[in-house]
This record gives structure tokens, C-alpha cells and sequence, in this order.
């Protein structure tokens, strides 16, 4: 799915009959988790990925387990829909020798498509006026702070950090009590909105003494009406790129769309979130990243025609940030062959192979690439 569909949008549950192989869901439930994509089985599940629900709300032991993927009520009616319709409509294409039965009455399209899983993308606020945002938090790459332009860690805890790039997410504030509950989900709820609000002033606090305005309220707020960031003092790189994103949808030339790409494209300094494994944040990351995917993609086919080696360069910021996606290498490789380079188009492929390689996700790369690179190096050079 990743390879295949990195422009659009994809449930991370994905619900299959035991028909499909014990081999294939189990490694799916060991590798998928890192994609973003959750398995979900009908029937007992194959031994090598079956769990224990317990309070913890995580796979044991509690302190290395693997969060359990939570959903919001419309989101589990859906998938049980999705499971009901399965269980009485069972696919007999997947069961040896079972003969073939009526196909399965597809349920009626959805006028209101469902989120990703634990998403909450808001409009961005407005810019501030220039010159007045002093603090500008990031969350592509692992979260950061900088002041006046210089990285700032001093008297930051990493969970003071992790409640900014929560809120950056949350434009619209957020209640101390989801807080608590989404950056502390395995303690005790009081303890765990202590911790939070103590963290909160400290962030306060620490902000405050950086810049020497002790009346400004970057974080605004409180328990009861929610916190937020206020962007009136704050900046933030997504709400940015959001907005970057927005611009793009009210041109009319691609000279402007090019324009308005690039500066979306300028903040995709690295994945988001880095490598800070949060609670919360596997969802919103896979979001954030297809987005980013969809600009560097955009600018590559933009330039393909007139200017080749930007589109390259754009493909292969694309490729860092996704290096499975193998339509990434696809479309770079055939740019090469293009541009009458085979040598190029035979280090892409291999660059693709040592890729999936690395990644140990046990697949090489399709037939459909295979044979796309024996073509592309049968082809005539141009001229």
C-alpha cells in the first residue's frame, strides 16, 4: 500500500480472513506496526502474533510493549461493519477447495470518509506578523525550539517538547484531560494530569525566562478550556507547511504552483517527529509524511519535462523520506532513461533493492519494476 498508494489517504486496520496465510498475517503483524497499517483477523489469530488485552493497554511487559491502537467510537463502528459484512459474505477464494460462491454486495459508499486513526489536522491559524514570533517550534525532525533563529534546549524537558508538537497538532486546544490521557496513557489519570500540567508550566516558565517577557503567553489556556499555542507569539513549521499546502489550491499556472510547492517542500527538513517514538504520534506522522510525499512527488512531475534534474532532486528528498515506496525509484528511473543514462537507471533499481534489503521487510522489488528496467534498458538512447 505504501508503494503503490503514497498519494492518497489508507486505513490503518486492514481486516482479512485467515484464508490469506498464518504466515502472511503473522509477518505483516510484526512488520506492519512500523508502516502505520494494524492487522485484523477473523477468527482466531495465527500464535506468532497473538496478545493479551489487559489495563495496561499495552502488549506485555507493560515498559517495552507496544501501545494498543486506539480508535474513536464512529471509527471501531466501521470496523465492525467492515468485520460483520466479512462474516457473512465470506470470501470462498480463500478457503482450499471451497467452490465459488455469489460475490459479496459492496456496502454503500460513505459520504463522510473516516480520518486516520488518532489525526486531528485543523486549519492553521493565521501567520503572525513578521518579526514577531521570537519562538517557532518544529516537528519535522525530532521536535525542537528556536529562538530568535538559534536552537534553544535549556530548561526543556523532553516532555515539555512533546506537549508543544502535541499542540501544534491541535491548533484548536486541547482539554488537560485528553492531554494527560493521549501523552500518558499507562499511569493513573491523576497522576498522570499532574505530571502533565507540571510540565505545562514549565514549558511556561521556561519560555518566559528565554525571552525576557514574562507577560507573554505562548501557551495559552488552561485545564478546562484546553491549551494551545498562541500563534500570535509562536510558529510553527507544520502550521506553515499547512498553509503552504492551502496556497497551492488557489492557483491557476503551474509557474505558481511551482512557487507555491516549493515553499511547502522547504520545510520538509526530515520525517516528522524524527525518531521520538511518542505514544500518539504514529498516525499523525504517517499523515504528515504522506502529505510531504504528495509536494516532492508534485514537484518532480512539474519539472520532469523542462528541468529532469530537479525533478530528481525532489524525488530523491522524496526517496529519503520513504525509502520503500518503490514508485519513487519507478519514476526516477524512467527520468534517466529519458535523459539517455542506463548506468543511472541500473542505480536507481539497485538503490530500490538495497533498500527493501535494509528495511528487512522481506519483499524484493515487483515484476512490474523488473521488467520496467529491462525495457527502459533496452530502449534506444535518445539521438
Amino acid at each position: 500500500m505504501r508503494r503503490y498508494y503514497y498519494r492518497s489517504p489508507w486505513s490503518p486496520i486492514i481486516c482479512w480472513s485467515l484464508g490469506f496465510g498464518l504466515l502472511k498475517v503473522a509477518a505483516f503483524g510484526r512488520d506492519g506496526a512500523r508502516l502505520g497499517l494494524h492487522p485484523s483477523t477473523l477468527g482466531p489469530p495465527p500464535d506468532a502474533i497473538t496478545l493479551d488485552l489487559d489495563s495496561r493497554q499495552t502488549s506485555p511487559p507493560a515498559d517495552a510493549g507496544t501501545p494498543w491502537l486506539r480508535v474513536t467510537p464512529q471509527q471501531a463502528a466501521d470496523l465492525l461493519e467492515l468485520t460483520l459484512v466479512q462474516d457473512l459474505h465470506p470470501d470462498p477464494a480463500g478457503i482450499p477447495g471451497a467452490p465459488p460462491g455469489p460475490a459479496p454486495e459492496a456496502p454503500p459508499p460513505r459520504s463522510d470518509p473516516v480520518p486516520p486513526v488518532e489525526s486531528a489536522r485543523h486549519d492553521p491559524p493565521p501567520a503572525p506578523a513578521p518579526g514577531t514570533a521570537r519562538v517557532r517550534f518544529t516537528v519535522f525532525g525530532r521536535p525542537a525550539l528556536t529562538l530568535d533563529g538559534r536552537p534553544h534546549s535549556a530548561g526543556l524537558s523532553a516532555r515539555s517538547l512533546e506537549i508543544a508538537a502535541y499542540l501544534a497538532l491541535h491548533t484548536d486546544g486541547v482539554p488537560g484531560d485528553q492531554l494527560a490521557a493521549d501523552l500518558l496513557p499507562d499511569r493513573d489519570p491523576t497522576r498522570a494530569r499532574n505530571a502533565v500540567y507540571q510540565d505545562i508550566a514549565k514549558l511556561r516558565s521556561t519560555l518566559r525566562a528565554a525571552t525576557g517577557e514574562p507577560g507573554t503567553l505562548y501557551l495559552a489556556g488552561d485545564k478546562k478550556t484546553g491549551y494551545r499555542l498562541d500563534p500570535t507569539h509562536v510558529a510553527v513549521d507544520l502550521w506553515d507547511f499547512d498553509r503552504a499546502l492551502a496556497h497551492t489550491g488557489r492557483v491557476r499556472t503551474d509557474a505558481d504552483r511551482i512557487t507555491a510547492l516549493t515553499a511547502a517542500a522547504t520545510l520538509i527538513t526530515a520525517r516528522p517527529f524524527g525518531d521520538a517514538a511518542y505514544e500518539w504520534s504514529a498516525a499523525p506522522a504517517a499523515d504528515l509524511e504522506h502529505r510531504a510525499l504528495t509536494v516532492l512527488v508534485d514537484l518532480a512531475d512539474l519539472h520532469a519535462d523542462d528541468h529532469p534534474d530537479h525533478a530528481l532532486v525532489h524525488l530523491d528528498r522524496a526517496i529519503a523520506l520513504a525509502p520503500q515506496v518503490e514508485d519513487l525509484y519507478v519514476h526516477a528511473m524512467r527520468i534517466h532513461a529519458a535523459r539517455g543514462r542506463p548506468d543511472a537507471v541500473r542505480r536507481t533499481f539497485q538503490r530500490l533493492v538495497d533498500a527493501l534489503d535494509h528495511l528487512d521487510l522481506g519483499v524484493d522489488p515487483t515484476p512490474e519494476a523488473q521488467q520496467l528496467l529491462a525495457r527502459l534498458l533496452r530502449r534506444p538512447r535518445p539521438g
